[in-house]
């Protein structure tokens, strides 16, 4: 699938078998995508009026209500200073698509390039305030911003996603020679387990992009195309690290950039439409 224009940074997890790509057709001008690859559906969405030209946009969904919605989100930068401006929402199946305007009660901005990932209902997203790391979350439903707190005496200056593990969300950070996962076991009382785990290829460097699999396994790969391409599995169970060759055919490489780099997401098909 090709849009008009070029994709831009942001970047969304599969939601229902659905992803949000932000199309730019022409300068400043900022158009989500909802796209079904399954079905090859595109549904273009009114254009993002902003001020500003630094745009964070998620994707969400709705479980009890069954609606998508996606969220928009504006970056102004004033004497190095951050923060999200002109929070903005669509919600898809309430007739015509329009951009409503909403209210954040505190000052944070999402980080650039980073996935957001929904659970039941709840998107979650790495972002700052001021030079702090934190999860920041949406209620898709009631459309009400909310902080995530990590453990007490433990501060975090770089997270590198954010995963669904066995319906909770987890926290994955890298550092040059192991991983830690930061599980949310209880939401309620923001009660966290972690886990460590290290690299066959020695380092981390280079991962952009990392995912949970139904059996509990934390995979990732890394952002530069090689081949053979390998994907790399953790298991927290047995604690063991697994490495899966992917041999792809020169014939299906032809006309790709092999310079871009390679993002996986946990995309799972679906024949919906919308």
């Amino acid at each position: 699938m090709t849009l008009n224009g070029c994709s831009g940074p942001e970047r969304c997890q599969s939601v229902q078998g659905f992803t949000c790509l932000i199309d730019r057709p022409g300068e400043n001008e900022r158009v989500p995508v909802i796209c079904n690859p399954c079905t090859r559906q595109h549904l273009t969405l009114p254009k993002v009026k902003a001020k500003n030209s630094d745009l964070r946009t998620f994707f969400g969904y709705d479980p009890i209500n069954k609606q998508f919605k996606v969220l928009c989100m504006t970056v102004t930068r004033y004497r190095k200073q951050v923060n999200s401006k002109e929070h903005q929402v669509l919600a898809i199946g309430e007739g015509g698509l329009s951009w409503r305007k909403i209210k954040c009660l505190f000052p944070h901005y999402p980080e650039c390039e980073r996935d957001g990932i929904c659970i039941n209902g709840i998107l979650y997203y790495v972002a700052r305030s001021d030079k702090t790391c934190l999860i920041a979350s949406f209620d898709v439903r009631s459309e009400e911003f909310g902080l995530i707190n990590m453990p007490e005496g433990y501060e975090l200056t770089y997270i590198s996603a954010l995963v669904n593990f066995k319906g909770k969300l987890c926290a994955v950070v890298y550092s040059s020679s192991h991983g830690e996962l930061w599980v949310l076991d209880d939401t309620q009382k923001e009660k966290w387990s972690k886990h460590s785990f290290v690299s066959p290829d020695a380092d981390f460097v280079g991962v952009k992009s990392t995912w949970a699999t139904d059996a509990g396994e934390i995979a990732w790969v890394i952002s530069r195309w090689k081949k053979p391409l390998y994907v790399f599995f953790y298991n927290l169970d047995s604690k063991s690290v697994r490495r899966v060759e992917i041999n792809i055919e020169d014939k299906v490489l032809k006309g790709i950039d092999l310079y871009a780099h390679l993002s996986v997401t946990n995309y799972v098909e679906s024949v919906m439409i919308l």
